[in-house]
Parts: C-alpha cells; structure tokens; sequence
C-alpha cells in the first residue's frame, strides 16, 4: 500500500511539473504579446538562445553532460566559498534573432533568466523557481546587453558526496515581434567549501594505436589511477560516438555483437579490459577504423567529469589475407561476396574455406629437381657439378641451362661460346621428362684471396611449335668457393709472402727470409743470431760467442758491461774505466792526468800534480828554514856586540849599579828560544826562562825569571841581583 502511494506521489510530480511548464509557456507567450509590438509582418524564424559562463579553477569547473528533450546540456560544479557563497556570472549575448532585419544588434529585446531547484540537499524546493527578465531598453544596466550573475548558496550534495540534486538555470530570449527562443538548459552540483571530488585520472594503453589489425577482436586496456570516491566511475567504449548516448536497448544489443562494452565500478588502481569485435568492419581494402573511449564518474543521467578519447588503427584488407606474388603477376583482386566474404577475381583461383590458392595449368610448363646437400656447398675443386632430374614438361624439346649470372642466359650464341669455354655457361642436351642431368661449371676464375659464396642459376626452357624458347621453371642456389692457399697453411696466397712453403706467411723486413725463420723480422740487414746475443751475425764482431760489447766491437764479450769488450778493456771488472794510456795503473777516467805516469791527482785543481806540488812546497819549507836560522844568527851576533860596547861603557863610568828602584822601562830585542829561554850569541841557555826583560835610566838591562830571580847584564854576562 505504502509503494501505491509512493508510485501516485511521483507521477502526481512529474504531472505537476509538466503543467506548470505548460502554463508558463502559455503566459510567457500571452505577456510577450500584450507587451511587445512588432514592425515586420514577415518575421517567421523564432530567436536562438545561447549562453556561456567562465570556469574558474577550484570554483566553477565542467564535470560531465546530461541529456534532456533530446540535447546534451553542461554540468557543472560550484564549489562555495568561505563565506558560503559563490556568484557565477553568464553572458547570453551570444543570443541572436536569425530574421532580424538591422544587422548593427542581434534582434534580442528580452534576456529571461530562470532558476529551478536550488534548494539545499533533502529539502523541499519551489517548482516555481524564480524568474529574472532584463529588457534592451533599459541601457543602464549590464543585463539589458546579456550578462547576469547568480550567487549560489545552497549545498545540493548529501554529506558523503555521493548523492546530489542539481540547481537548473535556463535562458529564454524574446525579439521585438514577441517570438521567443527554446529553453537554453545549464545543471549545477553546489558543494560545500573545500568539498573533495578529483576529477578521475586514466591510464590507457596506447599498443593499439597506429597499429595493423588482421585479428576478430581488440581489447581496450587501461588503469584507474585515482579519482574514484564514490566507486562510480566507469569506461565504455565504442565504435561510433553516438552509440554512448544509445537507449539501453541498443546498448544491449551493440554490447551482444561486441560493438559497445562497459566496465564495472571501478576503484582507484583497479585494471579495465574491454573487448569489441572488427571481424564485420573488415572490407577488400584498407581502412581506418577509430574506437572510442568515453569515462566518467556518477550514473546516466547524471554523469560528471565526462571524457572522450579515441585510438585509431587500420583494418587489413581482406582481414590480412594476401595473395601469392604469382597470382598479382598474373592479374587479378580481391572483392567481397554477398555474405562479406574476400573472393579473388583473377587468373588464379581462391578457395576462403580452405585457404588454398591454385595456380593455372600454364600452355608451356617444364619442372625440375636438383640433388643439392641442405647446406651451401664448399667448392674445393675447380670444378663441380649441377645434378638434377626433369620431373615434367610440355614439350619434347626441354632444356636446362647453368650460369654463374642471370645476365649469361639472354646473351648471343658466341657470349655463350665463351662463357661455357670458361666453364661459366653450360646448357643440356634435350631432355625427356623424368631423366637426368649433369652440368659442370668452374669457380677457378671465382677464387679470390677471401671466401666467398656465389649463386648458381638453374633454368628449364622449352622450345614451341614456332621454334621460341619459352622460360618454364628457374631455380638457384649458393656455393662456397674457398680462397686459393697453395701451400695449405691457412693464409690466401694473395696474401701469403711464401705461398709454396706451409711454415711462412709473412716477411715484414722484405729481406727474403719468413718472419718464424728470421731472427730479425723487422730488420732487413739481419736474419741469423748464431750466439743467440741478439747481435745479428752480420754485425755481431764474435759472431759465435755471446757477448754485449757496443762500443769498440759489436757482440762480444763485455764483463763489466760498459760496452767496451773485454779485449780492449784494461779494467774488464770497473765499468767506469776501460783505458790506461800513461800505463800508472789508474785508469783515463780517473787519471788527472792521463799522459803522465808520474801523476794521477790535482787535488786543489791548479794544474800541477799533486806529487810535484808536495814536492815544491817541501823545499820551500826547508829554504824557509834555512832563512830563518841565518836571520836569527845575524841579529844574536849584532845585539851581542852592541851590548858589549855599551856595557863596556857604562862600566868605565860606574864601578856597580846602586840598589834602586827600577825606573820606566824599555823594551829591549832577545832572542829567545822556542822554550821561552834567553839564548846568547854563544847558544848558552841561562836558568829558568823569561818572564820580563826591561833596561832602566842608566842604561842597565834587567829580567824577572820564571824561578822569582832577578838578573842583570853586565856586557858580558848576567849576574843574579842580590838585594
């Protein structure tokens, strides 16, 4: 009972709403009427009315479309500010009257806005809306030339985000005779501020795209990356766009012939594979064919964040099938059947159930077979042979022909008199059919000094009634000719320095002698190292007995390795002297003087020897001291004399010197000896040594001995002073 009444609930609603249109048309027509004259009779075309808003990030933003009365309209959604308030403005002057007759304004005399819905989630809303007309004539005012803003403050979303109703706004637009425009529809999702609803983000895999298609089926692959809050966000794909706005039924019928496909509710991560037929898209040519991809978030009608993409790819002809290179020779192409099959029209036939291709039966026809080894074969010889058997022909005259070249078979009887005397042409005798052949060519003019493979051309030729040679079969096949290595040591004799001797190849010194027998390979003056010194024996000075002398000879004997052989060496163990000209026994290097036996150093570097230097300063030293000796004589001899006479004179005057104080003294000269002794002129030393010698006023000499004596000197000798 309850659902009764619920079902008359609903009908009595969409009745109500419907009236209320009804009527409201009515009187919008009937005011327009009453309140607007027109000039021109013949104005028949009613006004168009359009409009448009600006999106703005985070605030208003374009989620998907709804249809109603057959057309798609905008959804939007309108995020609330702060304040909880957000105003959207419209400009509807793009809104025109296509008849109108002055072309400087587009015909429109009245914008009518409408509001219907807004009311917040769960609550009851006026089925009146409310209506906003601004007329041309009123210049002062931006809604008179189309634009008009609306504050939104409503939240039409449940508190998870997952239900809503949507705020509607139509534009009717009015010319001067009073026609009016269609409804022009916008839907509006209000959401609370901060309100989280991501727009869903896909990942698709893009393989199929550009890509030849000979299969009966593709598949659409792809990820949801995130943007599922609601877990309403769904893929379809299709050939053809209008197949996503196809009533259910359709849908359910494109999706049995695989023509259209949905996905599930998918959540963030989640995977998606579609599947859709071409087999029946394929024709006898080539084509490009695009499939669809629409993604969205919500359900039909009320669908948001709705996304349209495409990938394109070619549709093989005939689904793939192509024909033998011998069947497009021969003429012919592929077109469909009643039923869409591929059928071949031409010269060959076709069978599509079975696949199989056949060729006509040829007026002229002559087949064979060779005895060929499954792998290329390698020529050792110079000669070889092309085996075969003639397995049919049409013909009594059938022939086979060999060459080395296609270009041999068209060329003049005596081209090929000189081919086949090269061994490079060869052609059989007539055969008949099932018997055998043997054709021999020559690869020696072939060899060269790398191996090399080469194609043998077969052909099979009948000879008609008109005496023509007509081709009838070819075949070919690769030999493998061996460059030429005479003395088999592996290298080309091209390249080979000694192609007659097997233990040789190279000589680098081009001295005639291999490189494994030349001792010198890099130099072309030697070859042989008979003592193994690696002196070659044409320089090598003791060819027979190692050695490592370079100076003086080459190749010999060289103990303390200075390069100079131990023959010429006068020091065989220094390897810092091996000559000693002036014969001392010191060697050049060390010898200062190297032509004079007599001197091997000069040690202060003045050019004299060191031994005649020691030598001339020894004999200096004795003159010296000779010198001295006499000097010292000489003065001891004069002072004595002097100091006789004058003391002979003071003693005339003076019988003995009085006890006194000794007066300033003055120095006098003795001659002392290297103890500190007075010697006299008669080499007598007297007592102890001298401390100081002085002579008075009176002309008296005195000293003070080491032994605390004092002495006095009388002209002849001294006398001890007693006190």
């Amino acid at each position: 009972m309850n659902m009764n009444k619920f079902a008359l609930f609903v009908c009595l609603l969409f009745f109500s709403v419907s009236c209320v249109e009804t009527l409201q048309d009515n009187t919008l027509r009937e005011s327009n009427l009453i309140s607007h004259s027109h000039d021109e009779e013949d104005d028949i075309a009613r006004p168009v009315a359009n409009a448009t808003l600006t999106e703005e990030d985070g605030v208003i933003v374009q989620t998907g479309t709804k249809t109603t009365s057959n057309k798609e309209w905008n959804v939007y959604r309108v995020m609330l500010g702060e304040n909880g308030e957000a105003t959207v403005d419209f400009d509807g002057s793009s809104s025109y009257d296509p008849d109108h007759a002055d072309e400087s304004d587009t015909g429109i005399t009245t914008y009518e806005w409408k509001v219907l819905f807004d009311a917040p989630y769960g609550s009851e809303f006026d089925l009146q809306g409310h209506t906003f007309s601004y007329s041309t004539e009123d210049a002062s005012t931006n809604e008179s030339a189309g634009l008009w803003s609306y504050n939104f403050t409503n939240v039409t979303v449940d508190s998870t985000g997952t239900n809503e109703n949507q705020i509607r706004i139509e534009l009717i637009t009015y010319d001067a005779v009073g026609k009016f425009s269609e409804k022009f529809r916008m839907f509006f999702v209000v959401v609370p501020h901060n309100f989280i609803d991501n727009e869903p983000e896909f990942q698709f895999d893009m393989t199929l795209n550009g890509t030849m298609v000979t299969n009966d089926t593709i598949m659409l692959n792809g990820s949801l990356i995130s943007g599922s809050e609601t877990v309403e966000v769904y893929v379809e794909v299709a050939f053809f766009e209008e197949h996503f706005s196809a009533p259910a039924i359709e849908k359910y019928n494109l999706n049995v012939q695989n023509l259209w496909a949905k996905s599930e509710g998918l959540h963030d991560g989640d995977d998606f594979s579609l599947t859709l037929s071409v087999k029946d898209l394929y024709s006898n040519t080539s084509n490009s064919q695009r499939v669809y991809i629409k993604t969205y978030e919500g359900n039909p009608p009320d669908e948001k964040w709705v996304n349209l993409y495409w990938i394109e790819f070619t549709l093989a002809a005939c689904q793939g099938l192509v024909a033998p290179y011998g069947a497009i020779e021969a003429g012919g192409e592929f077109i469909l059947d009643e039923n869409g099959a591929c059928q071949w029209v031409g010269v060959w036939s076709y069978d599509s159930v079975t696949g199989e291709w056949v060729e006509p039966k040829p007026q002229h026809y002559a087949t064979f077979s060779l005895d060929l080894p499954l792998d290329a074969e390698i020529i050792e010889n110079d000669f070889f042979f092309i085996n075969g058997t003639l397995l049919s022909s049409s013909h009594d005259e059938t022939y086979i022909e060999v060459a080395f070249e296609n270009m041999s078979f068209n060329s003049s009887a005596d081209e090929k008199n000189i081919l086949f005397l090269n061994h490079l042409w060869n052609q059989s005798n007539s055969l008949s059919v099932q018997s055998n052949f043997s054709l021999q060519l020559g690869v020696e003019s072939l060899r060269r000094n790398i191996t090399m493979a080469h194609y043998v051309h077969v052909r099979a030729f009948v000879i008609d009634n008109e005496s023509l040679k007509i081709l009838t079969d070819e075949a070919s096949f690769e030999i493998v000719v061996p460059y030429l290595d005479s003395d088999g040591d592996g290298v080309a004799d091209d390249f080979d320095a000694f192609p007659s001797d097997s233990n040789e190849t190279h000589d680098s010194d081009g001295d005639g002698v291999g490189n494994n027998s030349d001792a010198f390979p890099q130099n072309p003056h030697e070859t042989m190292d008979t003592d193994g010194d690696a002196y070659g024996d044409n320089s090598d000075d003791c060819a027979e007995v190692a050695g490592n002398s370079t100076i003086d000879r080459i190749g010999c004997l060289d103990t303390d390795g200075d390069g100079w052989s131990n023959s010429n060496d006068s020091f065989i163990d220094d390897d810092k002297e091996w000559n000693d000209t002036d014969g001392d026994g010191v060697g050049d290097n060390s010898d200062a003087f190297p032509n004079d036996k007599s001197e091997t150093k000069d040690t202060d570097g003045n050019g004299v020897g060191d031994n005649e230097q020691f030598e001339a300063e020894q004999f200096e030293l004795e003159q010296e001291r000779k010198n001295a000796t006499i000097v010292g004589v000489l003065i001891a001899v004069i002072g004595g004399i002097g100091g006789v006479l004058y003391f002979r004179t003071k003693i005339n005057s003076k019988s003995r010197p009085e006890s006194k104080k000794l007066s300033t003294v003055e120095s006098v000269d003795l001659n002392i000896n290297q103890n500190g002794a007075i010697v006299h002129s008669s080499n007598e030393v007297v007592g102890a040594t001298v401390l100081t010698q002085w002579t008075d006023n009176n002309g008296y000499t005195w000293r003070k001995m080491s032994d605390g004596s004092t002495h006095w000197w009388d002209g002849t000798v001294w006398n001890r002073y007693e006190n």
